[in-house]
């Protein structure tokens, strides 16, 4: 400091000042600072902004000519809390005019509205605090204070293990349960009448999780519930109403009522509810990946080394210390507060202009109402599954939370910090599993963000950009920025990009395609569990392949003349799995179509393109083939029922491209009608086709959903067509 202010002695005698003498002189330490000011202060300020074109506030060093144009300030503003670095704000307050207003934006905002947020320093224990309760006294029922109530893990279903623990004060751990080594009488929690203890919530796969929990008081039966947890994985594809991911909840056994419940404060945020177990999903985020250490006392949890997801027993690690987010404008109602306190602050440092600058704030305040609903309507379109950020530097929390946004990643909190092997690792982790079309990084950062742009090309997500802390020739003014991050991010989020830039080639696995009502509008999508976690899809993103091992011979029976000349080539996605073949069905299980929708959905194909045929048919108790769909006979229309879920056999007759336009349409309980018309794209064989099969029966019964399904057998030469559920249950069997 003592350089800046001996550089200072000498330059502020020569250095000439560029503002007239009629302006006030205003220095702000951002571009965005800066351009809020010229909006409010037109042609009566002169602006400068302390922080160049595209550099850094967390980490530019401020220089001897920037100690000078404070000095010859009027008004500084800062954004402060920590945004800009150390010496910037040293320099401002060391050299700002003794009477002239230093304001700090941020911390003197919330008096015109804005919100803050805090800032967390350790986002891997920023999650749902969750533990086991027993609410009510049950004198009813017996219990006294001395009596234990059990909560049983009775039942545990999904990829991997569920194990839940306690940690005691030397840290030695207590296992409640362990899903990983099977559930036996052992696996219980005990506890008295109205209490409550926190533990540890650790599971070995990503993926969705139901755990049943039974309660007993002194051994007999009061209540059983069942939870729904998403581990790393979008909680909205669980279909339940409402998602669990933070503050504090308990899952408890009322005693007095008789029922197994979540109680949570995440709802209301100022009183704990009671939410049945069957509306509600447990959120446990990528960021809550921990990796097992390397003690013998937690062998239980798996090799040392390996990662877990893991819901911790005390949020001790958080360190909020009040703490606020600096990034306030992400959010445009909190640039708003930024605009009416630089007109109040330009108002007492030169009242001659107090009705230039309130007439200004006025014309701008009308103009960031226009572009906050223009960025809140740009997001909606995007589906609420696909709006996950991950970015190169936590800037972008106020724009999540006011734009109903998550903010899934980033490579470091701060970006000045270097990225830890453990953090690309969860970021990679987070990326993969999400399965997020994109990723986004800062202009001014572009330098530094060679690690997200590699993550990303590794697993093939595209790499946009988004505005956070300054601008660039592209934008060059507040405006200009946050409508370029809306437009952003719904061009890579919402909308399809070119292979490996968005766009989903799916080959094997199982998908289904159906309607949806996203963000109020009815949508035809395709759900792709050929992935972990299952991600529905905007169908124009998607393509699906019949690629070489779908390829087989038209059989001999005459029932299946339709597909062509016996022996001839058929490219089939079947109605029963096969190993190495896509498995494509259609639902109208969404839950609020099954809600809404009267009796059934009406499935209509227009037209097809491609090089062949392309039909879809489904076998019948005793194997006769029933059509849906002919290429040669469009249109054709069939009807699904609700909540209903189907698998059938999709044919095409030469190798190519195919492009199916399809149409879903419904009428609703209230009489209203919906529809949408999408076009399905299929890729059929390869350049170089193996030698071809035939019709051939599964080895055994495939399932769907936990569920039995149709079989489909297929004779060769003069074996019988033989299939185990008909036509008519198939369309009725529900998932």
């Amino acid at each position: 400091m003592r350089w800046l202010l001996a550089a200072l002695l000498v330059l502020s005698a020569c250095t000439p000042t560029k503002a007239d003498d009629d302006q006030t002189r205003v220095v702000a330490t951002t571009e965005i600072i800066a351009d809020l000011v010229r909006q409010v202060g037109g042609e009566r300020v002169h602006v400068d902004s302390v922080v160049p074109p595209g550099a850094d506030p967390h980490s530019y060093e401020p220089v001897p000519a920037d100690a000078v144009k404070v000095t010859k300030a009027d008004v500084t503003f800062t954004n402060h809390l920590l945004l800009e670095e150390h010496a910037l704000i040293k320099a401002i307050d060391a050299n700002a005019p003794e009477g002239t207003p230093n304001v700090s934006l941020a911390e003197a905002a919330e008096t015109y509205g804005a919100h803050v947020i805090p800032l967390v320093e350790d986002l891997g224990l920023d999650v749902i605090w969750l533990g086991l309760a027993v609410r009510g006294d049950g004198r009813e029922r017996g219990a006294t204070r001395a009596s234990d109530v059990k909560l049983r893990a009775s039942k545990v279903e999904g990829p991997g293990g569920l194990i839940v623990y306690l940690t005691g004060a030397l840290g030695d751990p207590e296992v409640l349960f362990n899903s990983a080594d099977g559930l036996t009488e052992a696996d219980v929690a005990v506890l008295p009448p109205a209490a409550h203890t926190h533990l540890n919530w650790a599971f070995t796969k990503p993926g969705v999780y139901q755990l049943t929990l039974a309660a007993q008081l002194e051994d007999k039966p009061v209540g059983e519930g069942t939870f729904t947890f998403a581990v790393g994985v979008d909680p909205h594809t669980t279909g339940k109403p409402t998602v669990l991911g933070e503050g504090h909840t308990d899952l408890a056994i009322d005693l007095d009522k008789g029922q197994v419940y979540a109680f949570s404060d995440v709802v209301s945020g100022q009183k704990q509810d009671a939410i049945p177990p069957d509306q509600v999903v447990i959120e446990v985020p990528s960021r809550a990946v921990e990796v097992i250490p390397d003690d013998a006392r937690f062998a239980f949890l798996g090799s040392p080394g390996a990662q877990i997801h893991q819901l911790p027993q005390a949020v001790l690690g958080k360190h909020v210390h009040g703490e606020i987010d600096p990034h306030l404008w992400q959010d445009v109602r909190n640039a708003k507060a930024y605009v009416q306190l630089i007109r109040d602050t330009l108002v007492k440092a030169d009242p001659p202009g107090a009705d230039r600058y309130t007439a200004n704030a006025r014309t701008y305040l009308a103009e960031l109402d226009a572009l906050d609903s223009y960025v809140r309507e740009q997001i909606s379109r995007i589906p609420a599954g696909r709006r996950q950020l991950i970015t190169t530097h936590d800037a972008f929390g106020y724009l999540a939370k006011a734009y109903d946004l998550t903010v899934a990643g980033f490579v470091v909190p701060n970006p000045a910090q270097e990225p830890s092997v453990e953090q690309v690792r969860k970021l990679t982790e987070t990326i993969r599993n999400l399965r997020v079309p994109a990723v986004f990084v800062e202009p001014n950062l572009a330098h530094r963000a060679g690690v997200l742009s590699q993550v990303a090309s590794d697993q093939k997500v595209r790499v946009c950009k988004l505005y956070g802390d300054s601008f660039d020739d592209k934008a060059r003014n507040y405006v200009a920025m946050m409508r370029h991050n809306a437009d952003e991010l719904l061009a890579c989020l919402g909308s399809a990009g070119g292979i490996g830039g968005g766009e989903v080639v799916i080959e094997d696995g199982h998908v289904d395609i159906g309607p949806r009502f996203v963000n109020g509008q009815w949508r035809i999508q395709i759900r792709d569990d050929s992935g972990d976690p299952p991600v529905w899809r905007e169908i124009d993103e998607v393509v699906l392949k019949a690629g070489d091992s779908a390829r087989m011979q038209v059989p001999s029976d005459s029932r299946f003349g339709f597909l062509g000349t016996p022996g001839n080539a058929v490219w089939l996605l079947p109605q029963v799995q096969r190993p190495g073949v896509l498995w494509p069905g259609w639902n109208t299980q969404d839950p609020q179509v099954a809600a809404e929708v009267k009796r059934e959905v009406r499935w209509r194909w227009h037209s097809v393109t491609g090089p062949g045929r392309a039909l879809l048919f489904l076998n019948g108790a005793f194997g006769e083939p029933q059509q849906l769909f002919d290429s040669k006979k469009l249109p054709q229309e069939s009807s699904v029922e609700v909540n209903t879920h189907v698998h059938g056999n999709w044919a095409f007759t030469a190798e190519g491209s195919y492009r199916i336009d399809m149409e879903l349409s419904a009428t609703l309980q209230d009489g209203r009608s919906v529809t949408d018309r999408r076009t399905l794209r299929v890729q059929v064989g390869q350049a170089q086709a193996p030698p071809s099969q035939q019709l051939a029966a599964p080895a055994e019964p495939a399932a769907v959903d936990g569920q039995p399904s149709a079989i489909w057998l297929v004779a060769i030469a003069v074996v019988p067509l033989l299939a185990l559920i008909g036509w008519l249950l198939l369309r009725r069997r529900r998932s």
